[in-house]
Formats: structure tokens, sequence, C-alpha cells
């Protein structure tokens, strides 16, 4: 069999990559009618402030926000290894005895059933502050 000349994929090439660009364009254009209406409407900074001054801000703001993100990353990056490596541990367990798999099973499945908007005040008040609720979280998320 023959195959035919692709013009109909080259069209069709050319609207995607406009397509590409749509969330984009949109999220932009989300942005230029925040600005406007907070200048138009004359809204108080407090309760919207514009764009522009929230850009300012992060700029302004740029070491505090590096170090918090950093602490944030390593803390996700611990939660994740740690919920990989339990996740592994008890998959091997589990799938060589029986008996562990009724056991914990139930509880992983109940587990995933609780709202981790809900988990995440009440391990702030059991645990703290510190990086173990935290870590904790993650390790819910993820295994």
């Amino acid at each position: 069999m023959r195959k035919r000349s692709g013009s109909t994929g080259q069209r069709n090439k050319g609207l995607t990559k406009g397509y590409k660009l749509l969330p984009t364009l949109f999220i932009f254009l989300l942005i230029l009618v925040w600005q406007g209406y907070v200048v138009l409407n004359k809204v108080p900074r407090f309760i919207l402030p514009e764009p522009i001054m929230v850009l300012r801000a992060l700029y302004e703001e740029r070491s505090l926000l590096l170090t918090h993100t950093l602490v944030t990353l390593m803390e996700a990056a611990i939660g994740f290894g740690l919920s990989v490596l339990l996740s592994c541990l008890f998959g091997v367990v589990m799938g060589y005895f029986e008996l562990v798999r009724r056991i914990f099973y139930p509880i992983f499945i109940l587990s995933q059933t609780i709202p981790l908007i809900v988990m995440a005040p009440l391990f702030a008040i059991w645990f703290g502050f510190g990086l173990f609720p935290k870590i904790l979280i993650v390790v819910l998320v993820c295994f």
C-alpha cells in the first residue's frame, strides 16, 4: 500500500503549535483583567493587591522565599524518600506474608480516605510545628 503525502498532518501540526500557547495567553489575560479590575474599581490593597505589587513583594522578599523554599524542598524530599522506602518494604512483606497483608492493608486503605486538610492541623497539634508532622503529611500523600 502506498502512503499518502502528509499535507493534512502539516496543517494539524501548525494548529497544535497555536493551541500550546493558549494556557499562557489565558493566564496573561487573567492577570490583565485582575490589574484592570483593581485599578478601575479602586479596590483597597489589603483586600486585593495589584499583580504588580505582588511581583514587587516577591522580588523584595526573594531571599526569605528562597530560604523557605529550600526547607520545603528538603521536607518534601525526605517525606518522598521515606514513603518510597516504606511502600517498597510493606509491599514486599505484604506480598510474601498473608497475615501481614490482612493486618495492614485495611489500615492503608483507611488512611487514604481521610482528607489531608483534616490531618495537617491535627498533626500540628499533636506533634508541634517541627519537621516530623510535615514529613508525615508528605509520607501519607505519597504512600
